[in-house]
């Protein structure tokens, strides 16, 4: 590996999508065919993105165990591979547990100007993504290296010799650190930050939304919410220290999804955990990936990340209102 580029800061552009899949879950997302159609591309791409995770501060594997489930795909056999093959510790676990827990994605999306594959890779919040495509039969990467949850690093080494790119400069080569939050929701609220400490930093909305709802009177989206009705609500249910999203709970994600209208509508997420775990932290850690889980659902469908509103609620005792171990959908409706 003999190649170094500099990471930059970009926007990414503001492109109308037609089909999102942005699921990171520890399978393959979309059955369309994919660029990569043999098991040593698979594993070139693997390598790829691995690679670039292991060079940041936070994942760091000299001091990381990664959390992972039974590949149910090639492309997750060779992301597994790869993450052994770096040096991370591996712990096994039953579903989505673990806050190394270890996911991968193959996301088809469909846009104004081109069709475009991107493979995923994340551990825990931290992710890194890439476009590949075919040129004259070769596999060859078509975008720079996106990276999201991590703290840009001064350099990220990177090894387009994979691919016989051979450092030509353009911006293929990049790795992009994007700071985006999301959902970025900023522009749906007033904008103004609530400030618990007169002589402190105001929080960001974003930082904000992620509050516990346990003991508090109102949402964080408050604010937000003040124009809408609530139209429905319907609780969707996980099994014991669970965040895995069954068939069945996919089913009634997406038929909500069909009555959400885009020119009126929020749909507002909280998720859930009351009780005793067996998860270090698993409260909170179960009740927003479960909220998580169920926005990806909806994203799937169809919905714009910006129309779904998530917060958690979690304590190690039960509450009256929310589930114990489940996620609450409500369908809101702007008055006219």
């Amino acid at each position: 590996m003999n190649l170094s580029f500099r990471p930059s800061r970009r926007r990414r552009p503001m492109l109308l999508f037609a089909v999102v899949a942005l699921s990171l879950q520890a399978c393959v997302s979309t059955g369309s065919k994919a660029p990569a159609d043999s098991v040593a591309e698979l594993g070139l791409i693997a390598r790829d993105l691995v690679t670039t995770l292991a060079q940041l501060d936070e994942l760091n594997p000299l001091n990381t165990t990664v959390q992972l489930s039974a590949a149910e795909s090639v492309y997750g056999l060779s992301v597994i591979e790869r993450v052994r093959e770096v040096g991370y510790g591996v712990q096994s676990v039953a579903g989505d547990r673990g806050g190394n827990y270890l996911r991968y994605s193959i996301q088809r999306t469909t846009s104004e100007l081109d069709d475009e594959t991107r493979y995923a890779v994340s551990i825990g919040d931290v992710s890194v993504e890439r476009a590949y495509d075919r040129l004259e039969g070769r596999l060859i990467p078509v975008s720079e290296q996106r990276v999201r949850g991590a703290d840009e690093v001064v350099a990220v080494e990177l090894d387009d010799e994979l691919f016989g790119l051979e450092n030509d400069g353009g911006l293929v080569n990049n790795v992009v650190f994007d700071d985006d939050m999301e959902p970025h929701v900023v522009d749906v609220a007033s904008g103004e930050a609530e400030r618990g400490d007169p002589s402190g930093p105001i929080a960001t909305f974003g930082e904000q939304v992620k509050r516990n709802l346990y003991g508090r009177i109102g949402s964080n989206y408050a604010e937000v919410f003040v124009d809408y009705d609530d139209v429905d609500r319907v609780d969707v249910t996980f099994g014991n220290d669970s965040m895995r999203l069954g068939a069945a709970q996919k089913a009634v994600v997406a038929r909500y999804a069909q009555r959400f209208r885009p020119e009126t509508d929020l749909i507002s997420i909280v998720g859930c955990s009351h009780g005793r775990t067996v998860i270090d932290n698993g409260n909170s850690l179960l009740a927003l990936g479960r909220a998580n889980r169920v926005k990806e659902a909806l994203v799937y469908a169809g919905l714009s990340p910006e129309a779904i509103l998530d917060e958690g609620c979690w304590a190690d005792s039960y509450h009256a209102e929310f589930p114990r171990r489940g996620v609450v959908m409500t369908l809101k409706r702007r008055r006219i």
